[in-house]
């Protein structure tokens, strides 16, 4: 190619740089009225985790309605929600989509591969995201400084379910199911560490597929290699499969899980074998406010989704309350500013006092993580 061809070409390239910068500059702003601010909504709206997305949607919508008068710094609150299926990839392209309706806030996602996909996505938009469920250690080590979680990490999950293990089972043979998710090796790797350096023995540990229809495989390789116990995370339609199978074949040793079990999708899958399956989460919180308030914010989830007023609800009311604190503090949407503003102090929530640190991590009076346990088909912390 000659120079006047390389020099045609070049300006023909200038040209069309200049064109799309024009129509991105003419397009940006489309997205939002001068008049009010979106929360956008982000998390499983359908497929294996859909009970999650469903007390997002919920808990915030509850929070809306009892925190504000629809209402904030003079704009309507307008809320929108997005299906990810739990899927990084879907996730990243809900991502695209959301950012350009250019929300004030984003409550979500709820699977850590997705939350970990969409992360980058909004911090470059100057877009503030709060996660009820997400639990990857990872997530706040990316340096954002326009994200935070309402629950601890998986880390210190595994922690528990290991310190468990090692002191009501101090003689076991240990099995450990997982599934190719960060949330769920992440929890489980943890545990083994701390499992291994105490010198306790993992007789089995295998990992399955995520939404499989039969789980038979994986029991049977418990069975025959004479587990007393077993640390399963993952999904909750994945380990109530698991359960409901083990219980066909008789197994007798003792599943415990970690926060996906919340769900009142378990016992529903389970039936009668949830019983005593111990799984890890953060403390009950209704005690942290009054018997009226709790039932007030209790009518107001149920009657926006039909669901109890627990687990990922009660964190995405939260969430919706500390981005609000953050607002007024801040006089502003911007959010880096509404961030450096809920970093100041401790914000009071339903799930009680929390404050933040510069990775976006929460900190509240109680441990992080505690255990329940499921009895006649209700979840009960355990004394």
């Amino acid at each position: 190619m000659g120079n006047t061809s390389k020099q045609n070409m070049l300006w023909l390239c200038q040209c069309l740089l200049c064109l799309l910068l024009t129509l991105a500059s003419a397009t940006h702003g489309q997205g939002e009225n001068p008049n009010t601010a979106t929360i956008a909504i982000a998390g499983p709206m359908s497929g294996t985790s859909v009970s999650v997305g469903t007390q997002f949607q919920a808990g915030v919508r509850a929070a809306i309605a009892l925190e504000t008068d629809g209402t904030l710094l003079g704009k309507k609150l307008i809320v929108t929600e997005f299906d990810d299926r739990c899927r990084a990839n879907i996730a990243l392209s809900v991502a695209e989509e959301v950012v350009r309706q250019e929300p004030k806030l984003v409550i979500g996602h709820s699977c850590s591969t997705s939350t970990l996909a969409t992360a980058p996505v909004y911090a470059a938009q100057e877009v503030l995201q709060i996660t009820p469920a997400s639990t990857d250690p990872n997530i706040t080590e990316l340096g954002l400084k326009t994200i935070f979680r309402m629950l601890g990490r998986d880390d210190q999950q595994g922690q528990l379910a290991a310190q468990h293990i090692l002191e009501h089972f101090p003689e076991a043979r240990i099995g450990i199911l997982r599934f190719p998710t960060s949330y769920s090796i992440g929890a489980t790797e943890e545990a083994m560490q701390v499992l291994e350096r105490a010198g306790a023995e993992i007789a089995q540990m295998t990992q399955a597929v995520a939404s499989a229809t039969s789980y038979l495989e994986q029991v049977l390789l418990m069975m025959e290699a004479n587990v007393d116990v077993v640390y399963v995370v993952g999904g909750v339609l994945d380990i109530g499969v698991f359960t409901r199978q083990a219980s066909m074949l008789r197994a007798d040793f003792r599943i415990i899980s970690a926060d996906s079990l919340i769900s009142s999708t378990f016992p529903s899958i389970t039936g009668p074998e949830a019983d005593d399956v111990m799984f890890t989460f953060p403390a009950e919180i209704d005690n942290q406010v009054s018997p009226e308030r709790f039932s007030e914010i209790a009518q107001a989830i149920y009657q926006h989704r039909n669901v109890e007023a627990r687990g990922y609800a009660l964190l995405s009311f939260a969430a919706v309350q500390v981005w609000i604190e953050g607002v007024n503090r801040a006089g502003s949407f911007a959010a880096a500013e509404v961030a450096a503003a809920i970093r100041e102090s401790t914000i009071e929530t339903i799930i009680g006092d929390v404050s933040f640190d510069e990775k976006g991590d929460i900190t509240t009076d109680y441990p992080n993580f505690t255990w329940h346990i499921w009895r006649d088909g209700e979840s009960h912390v355990m004394e």
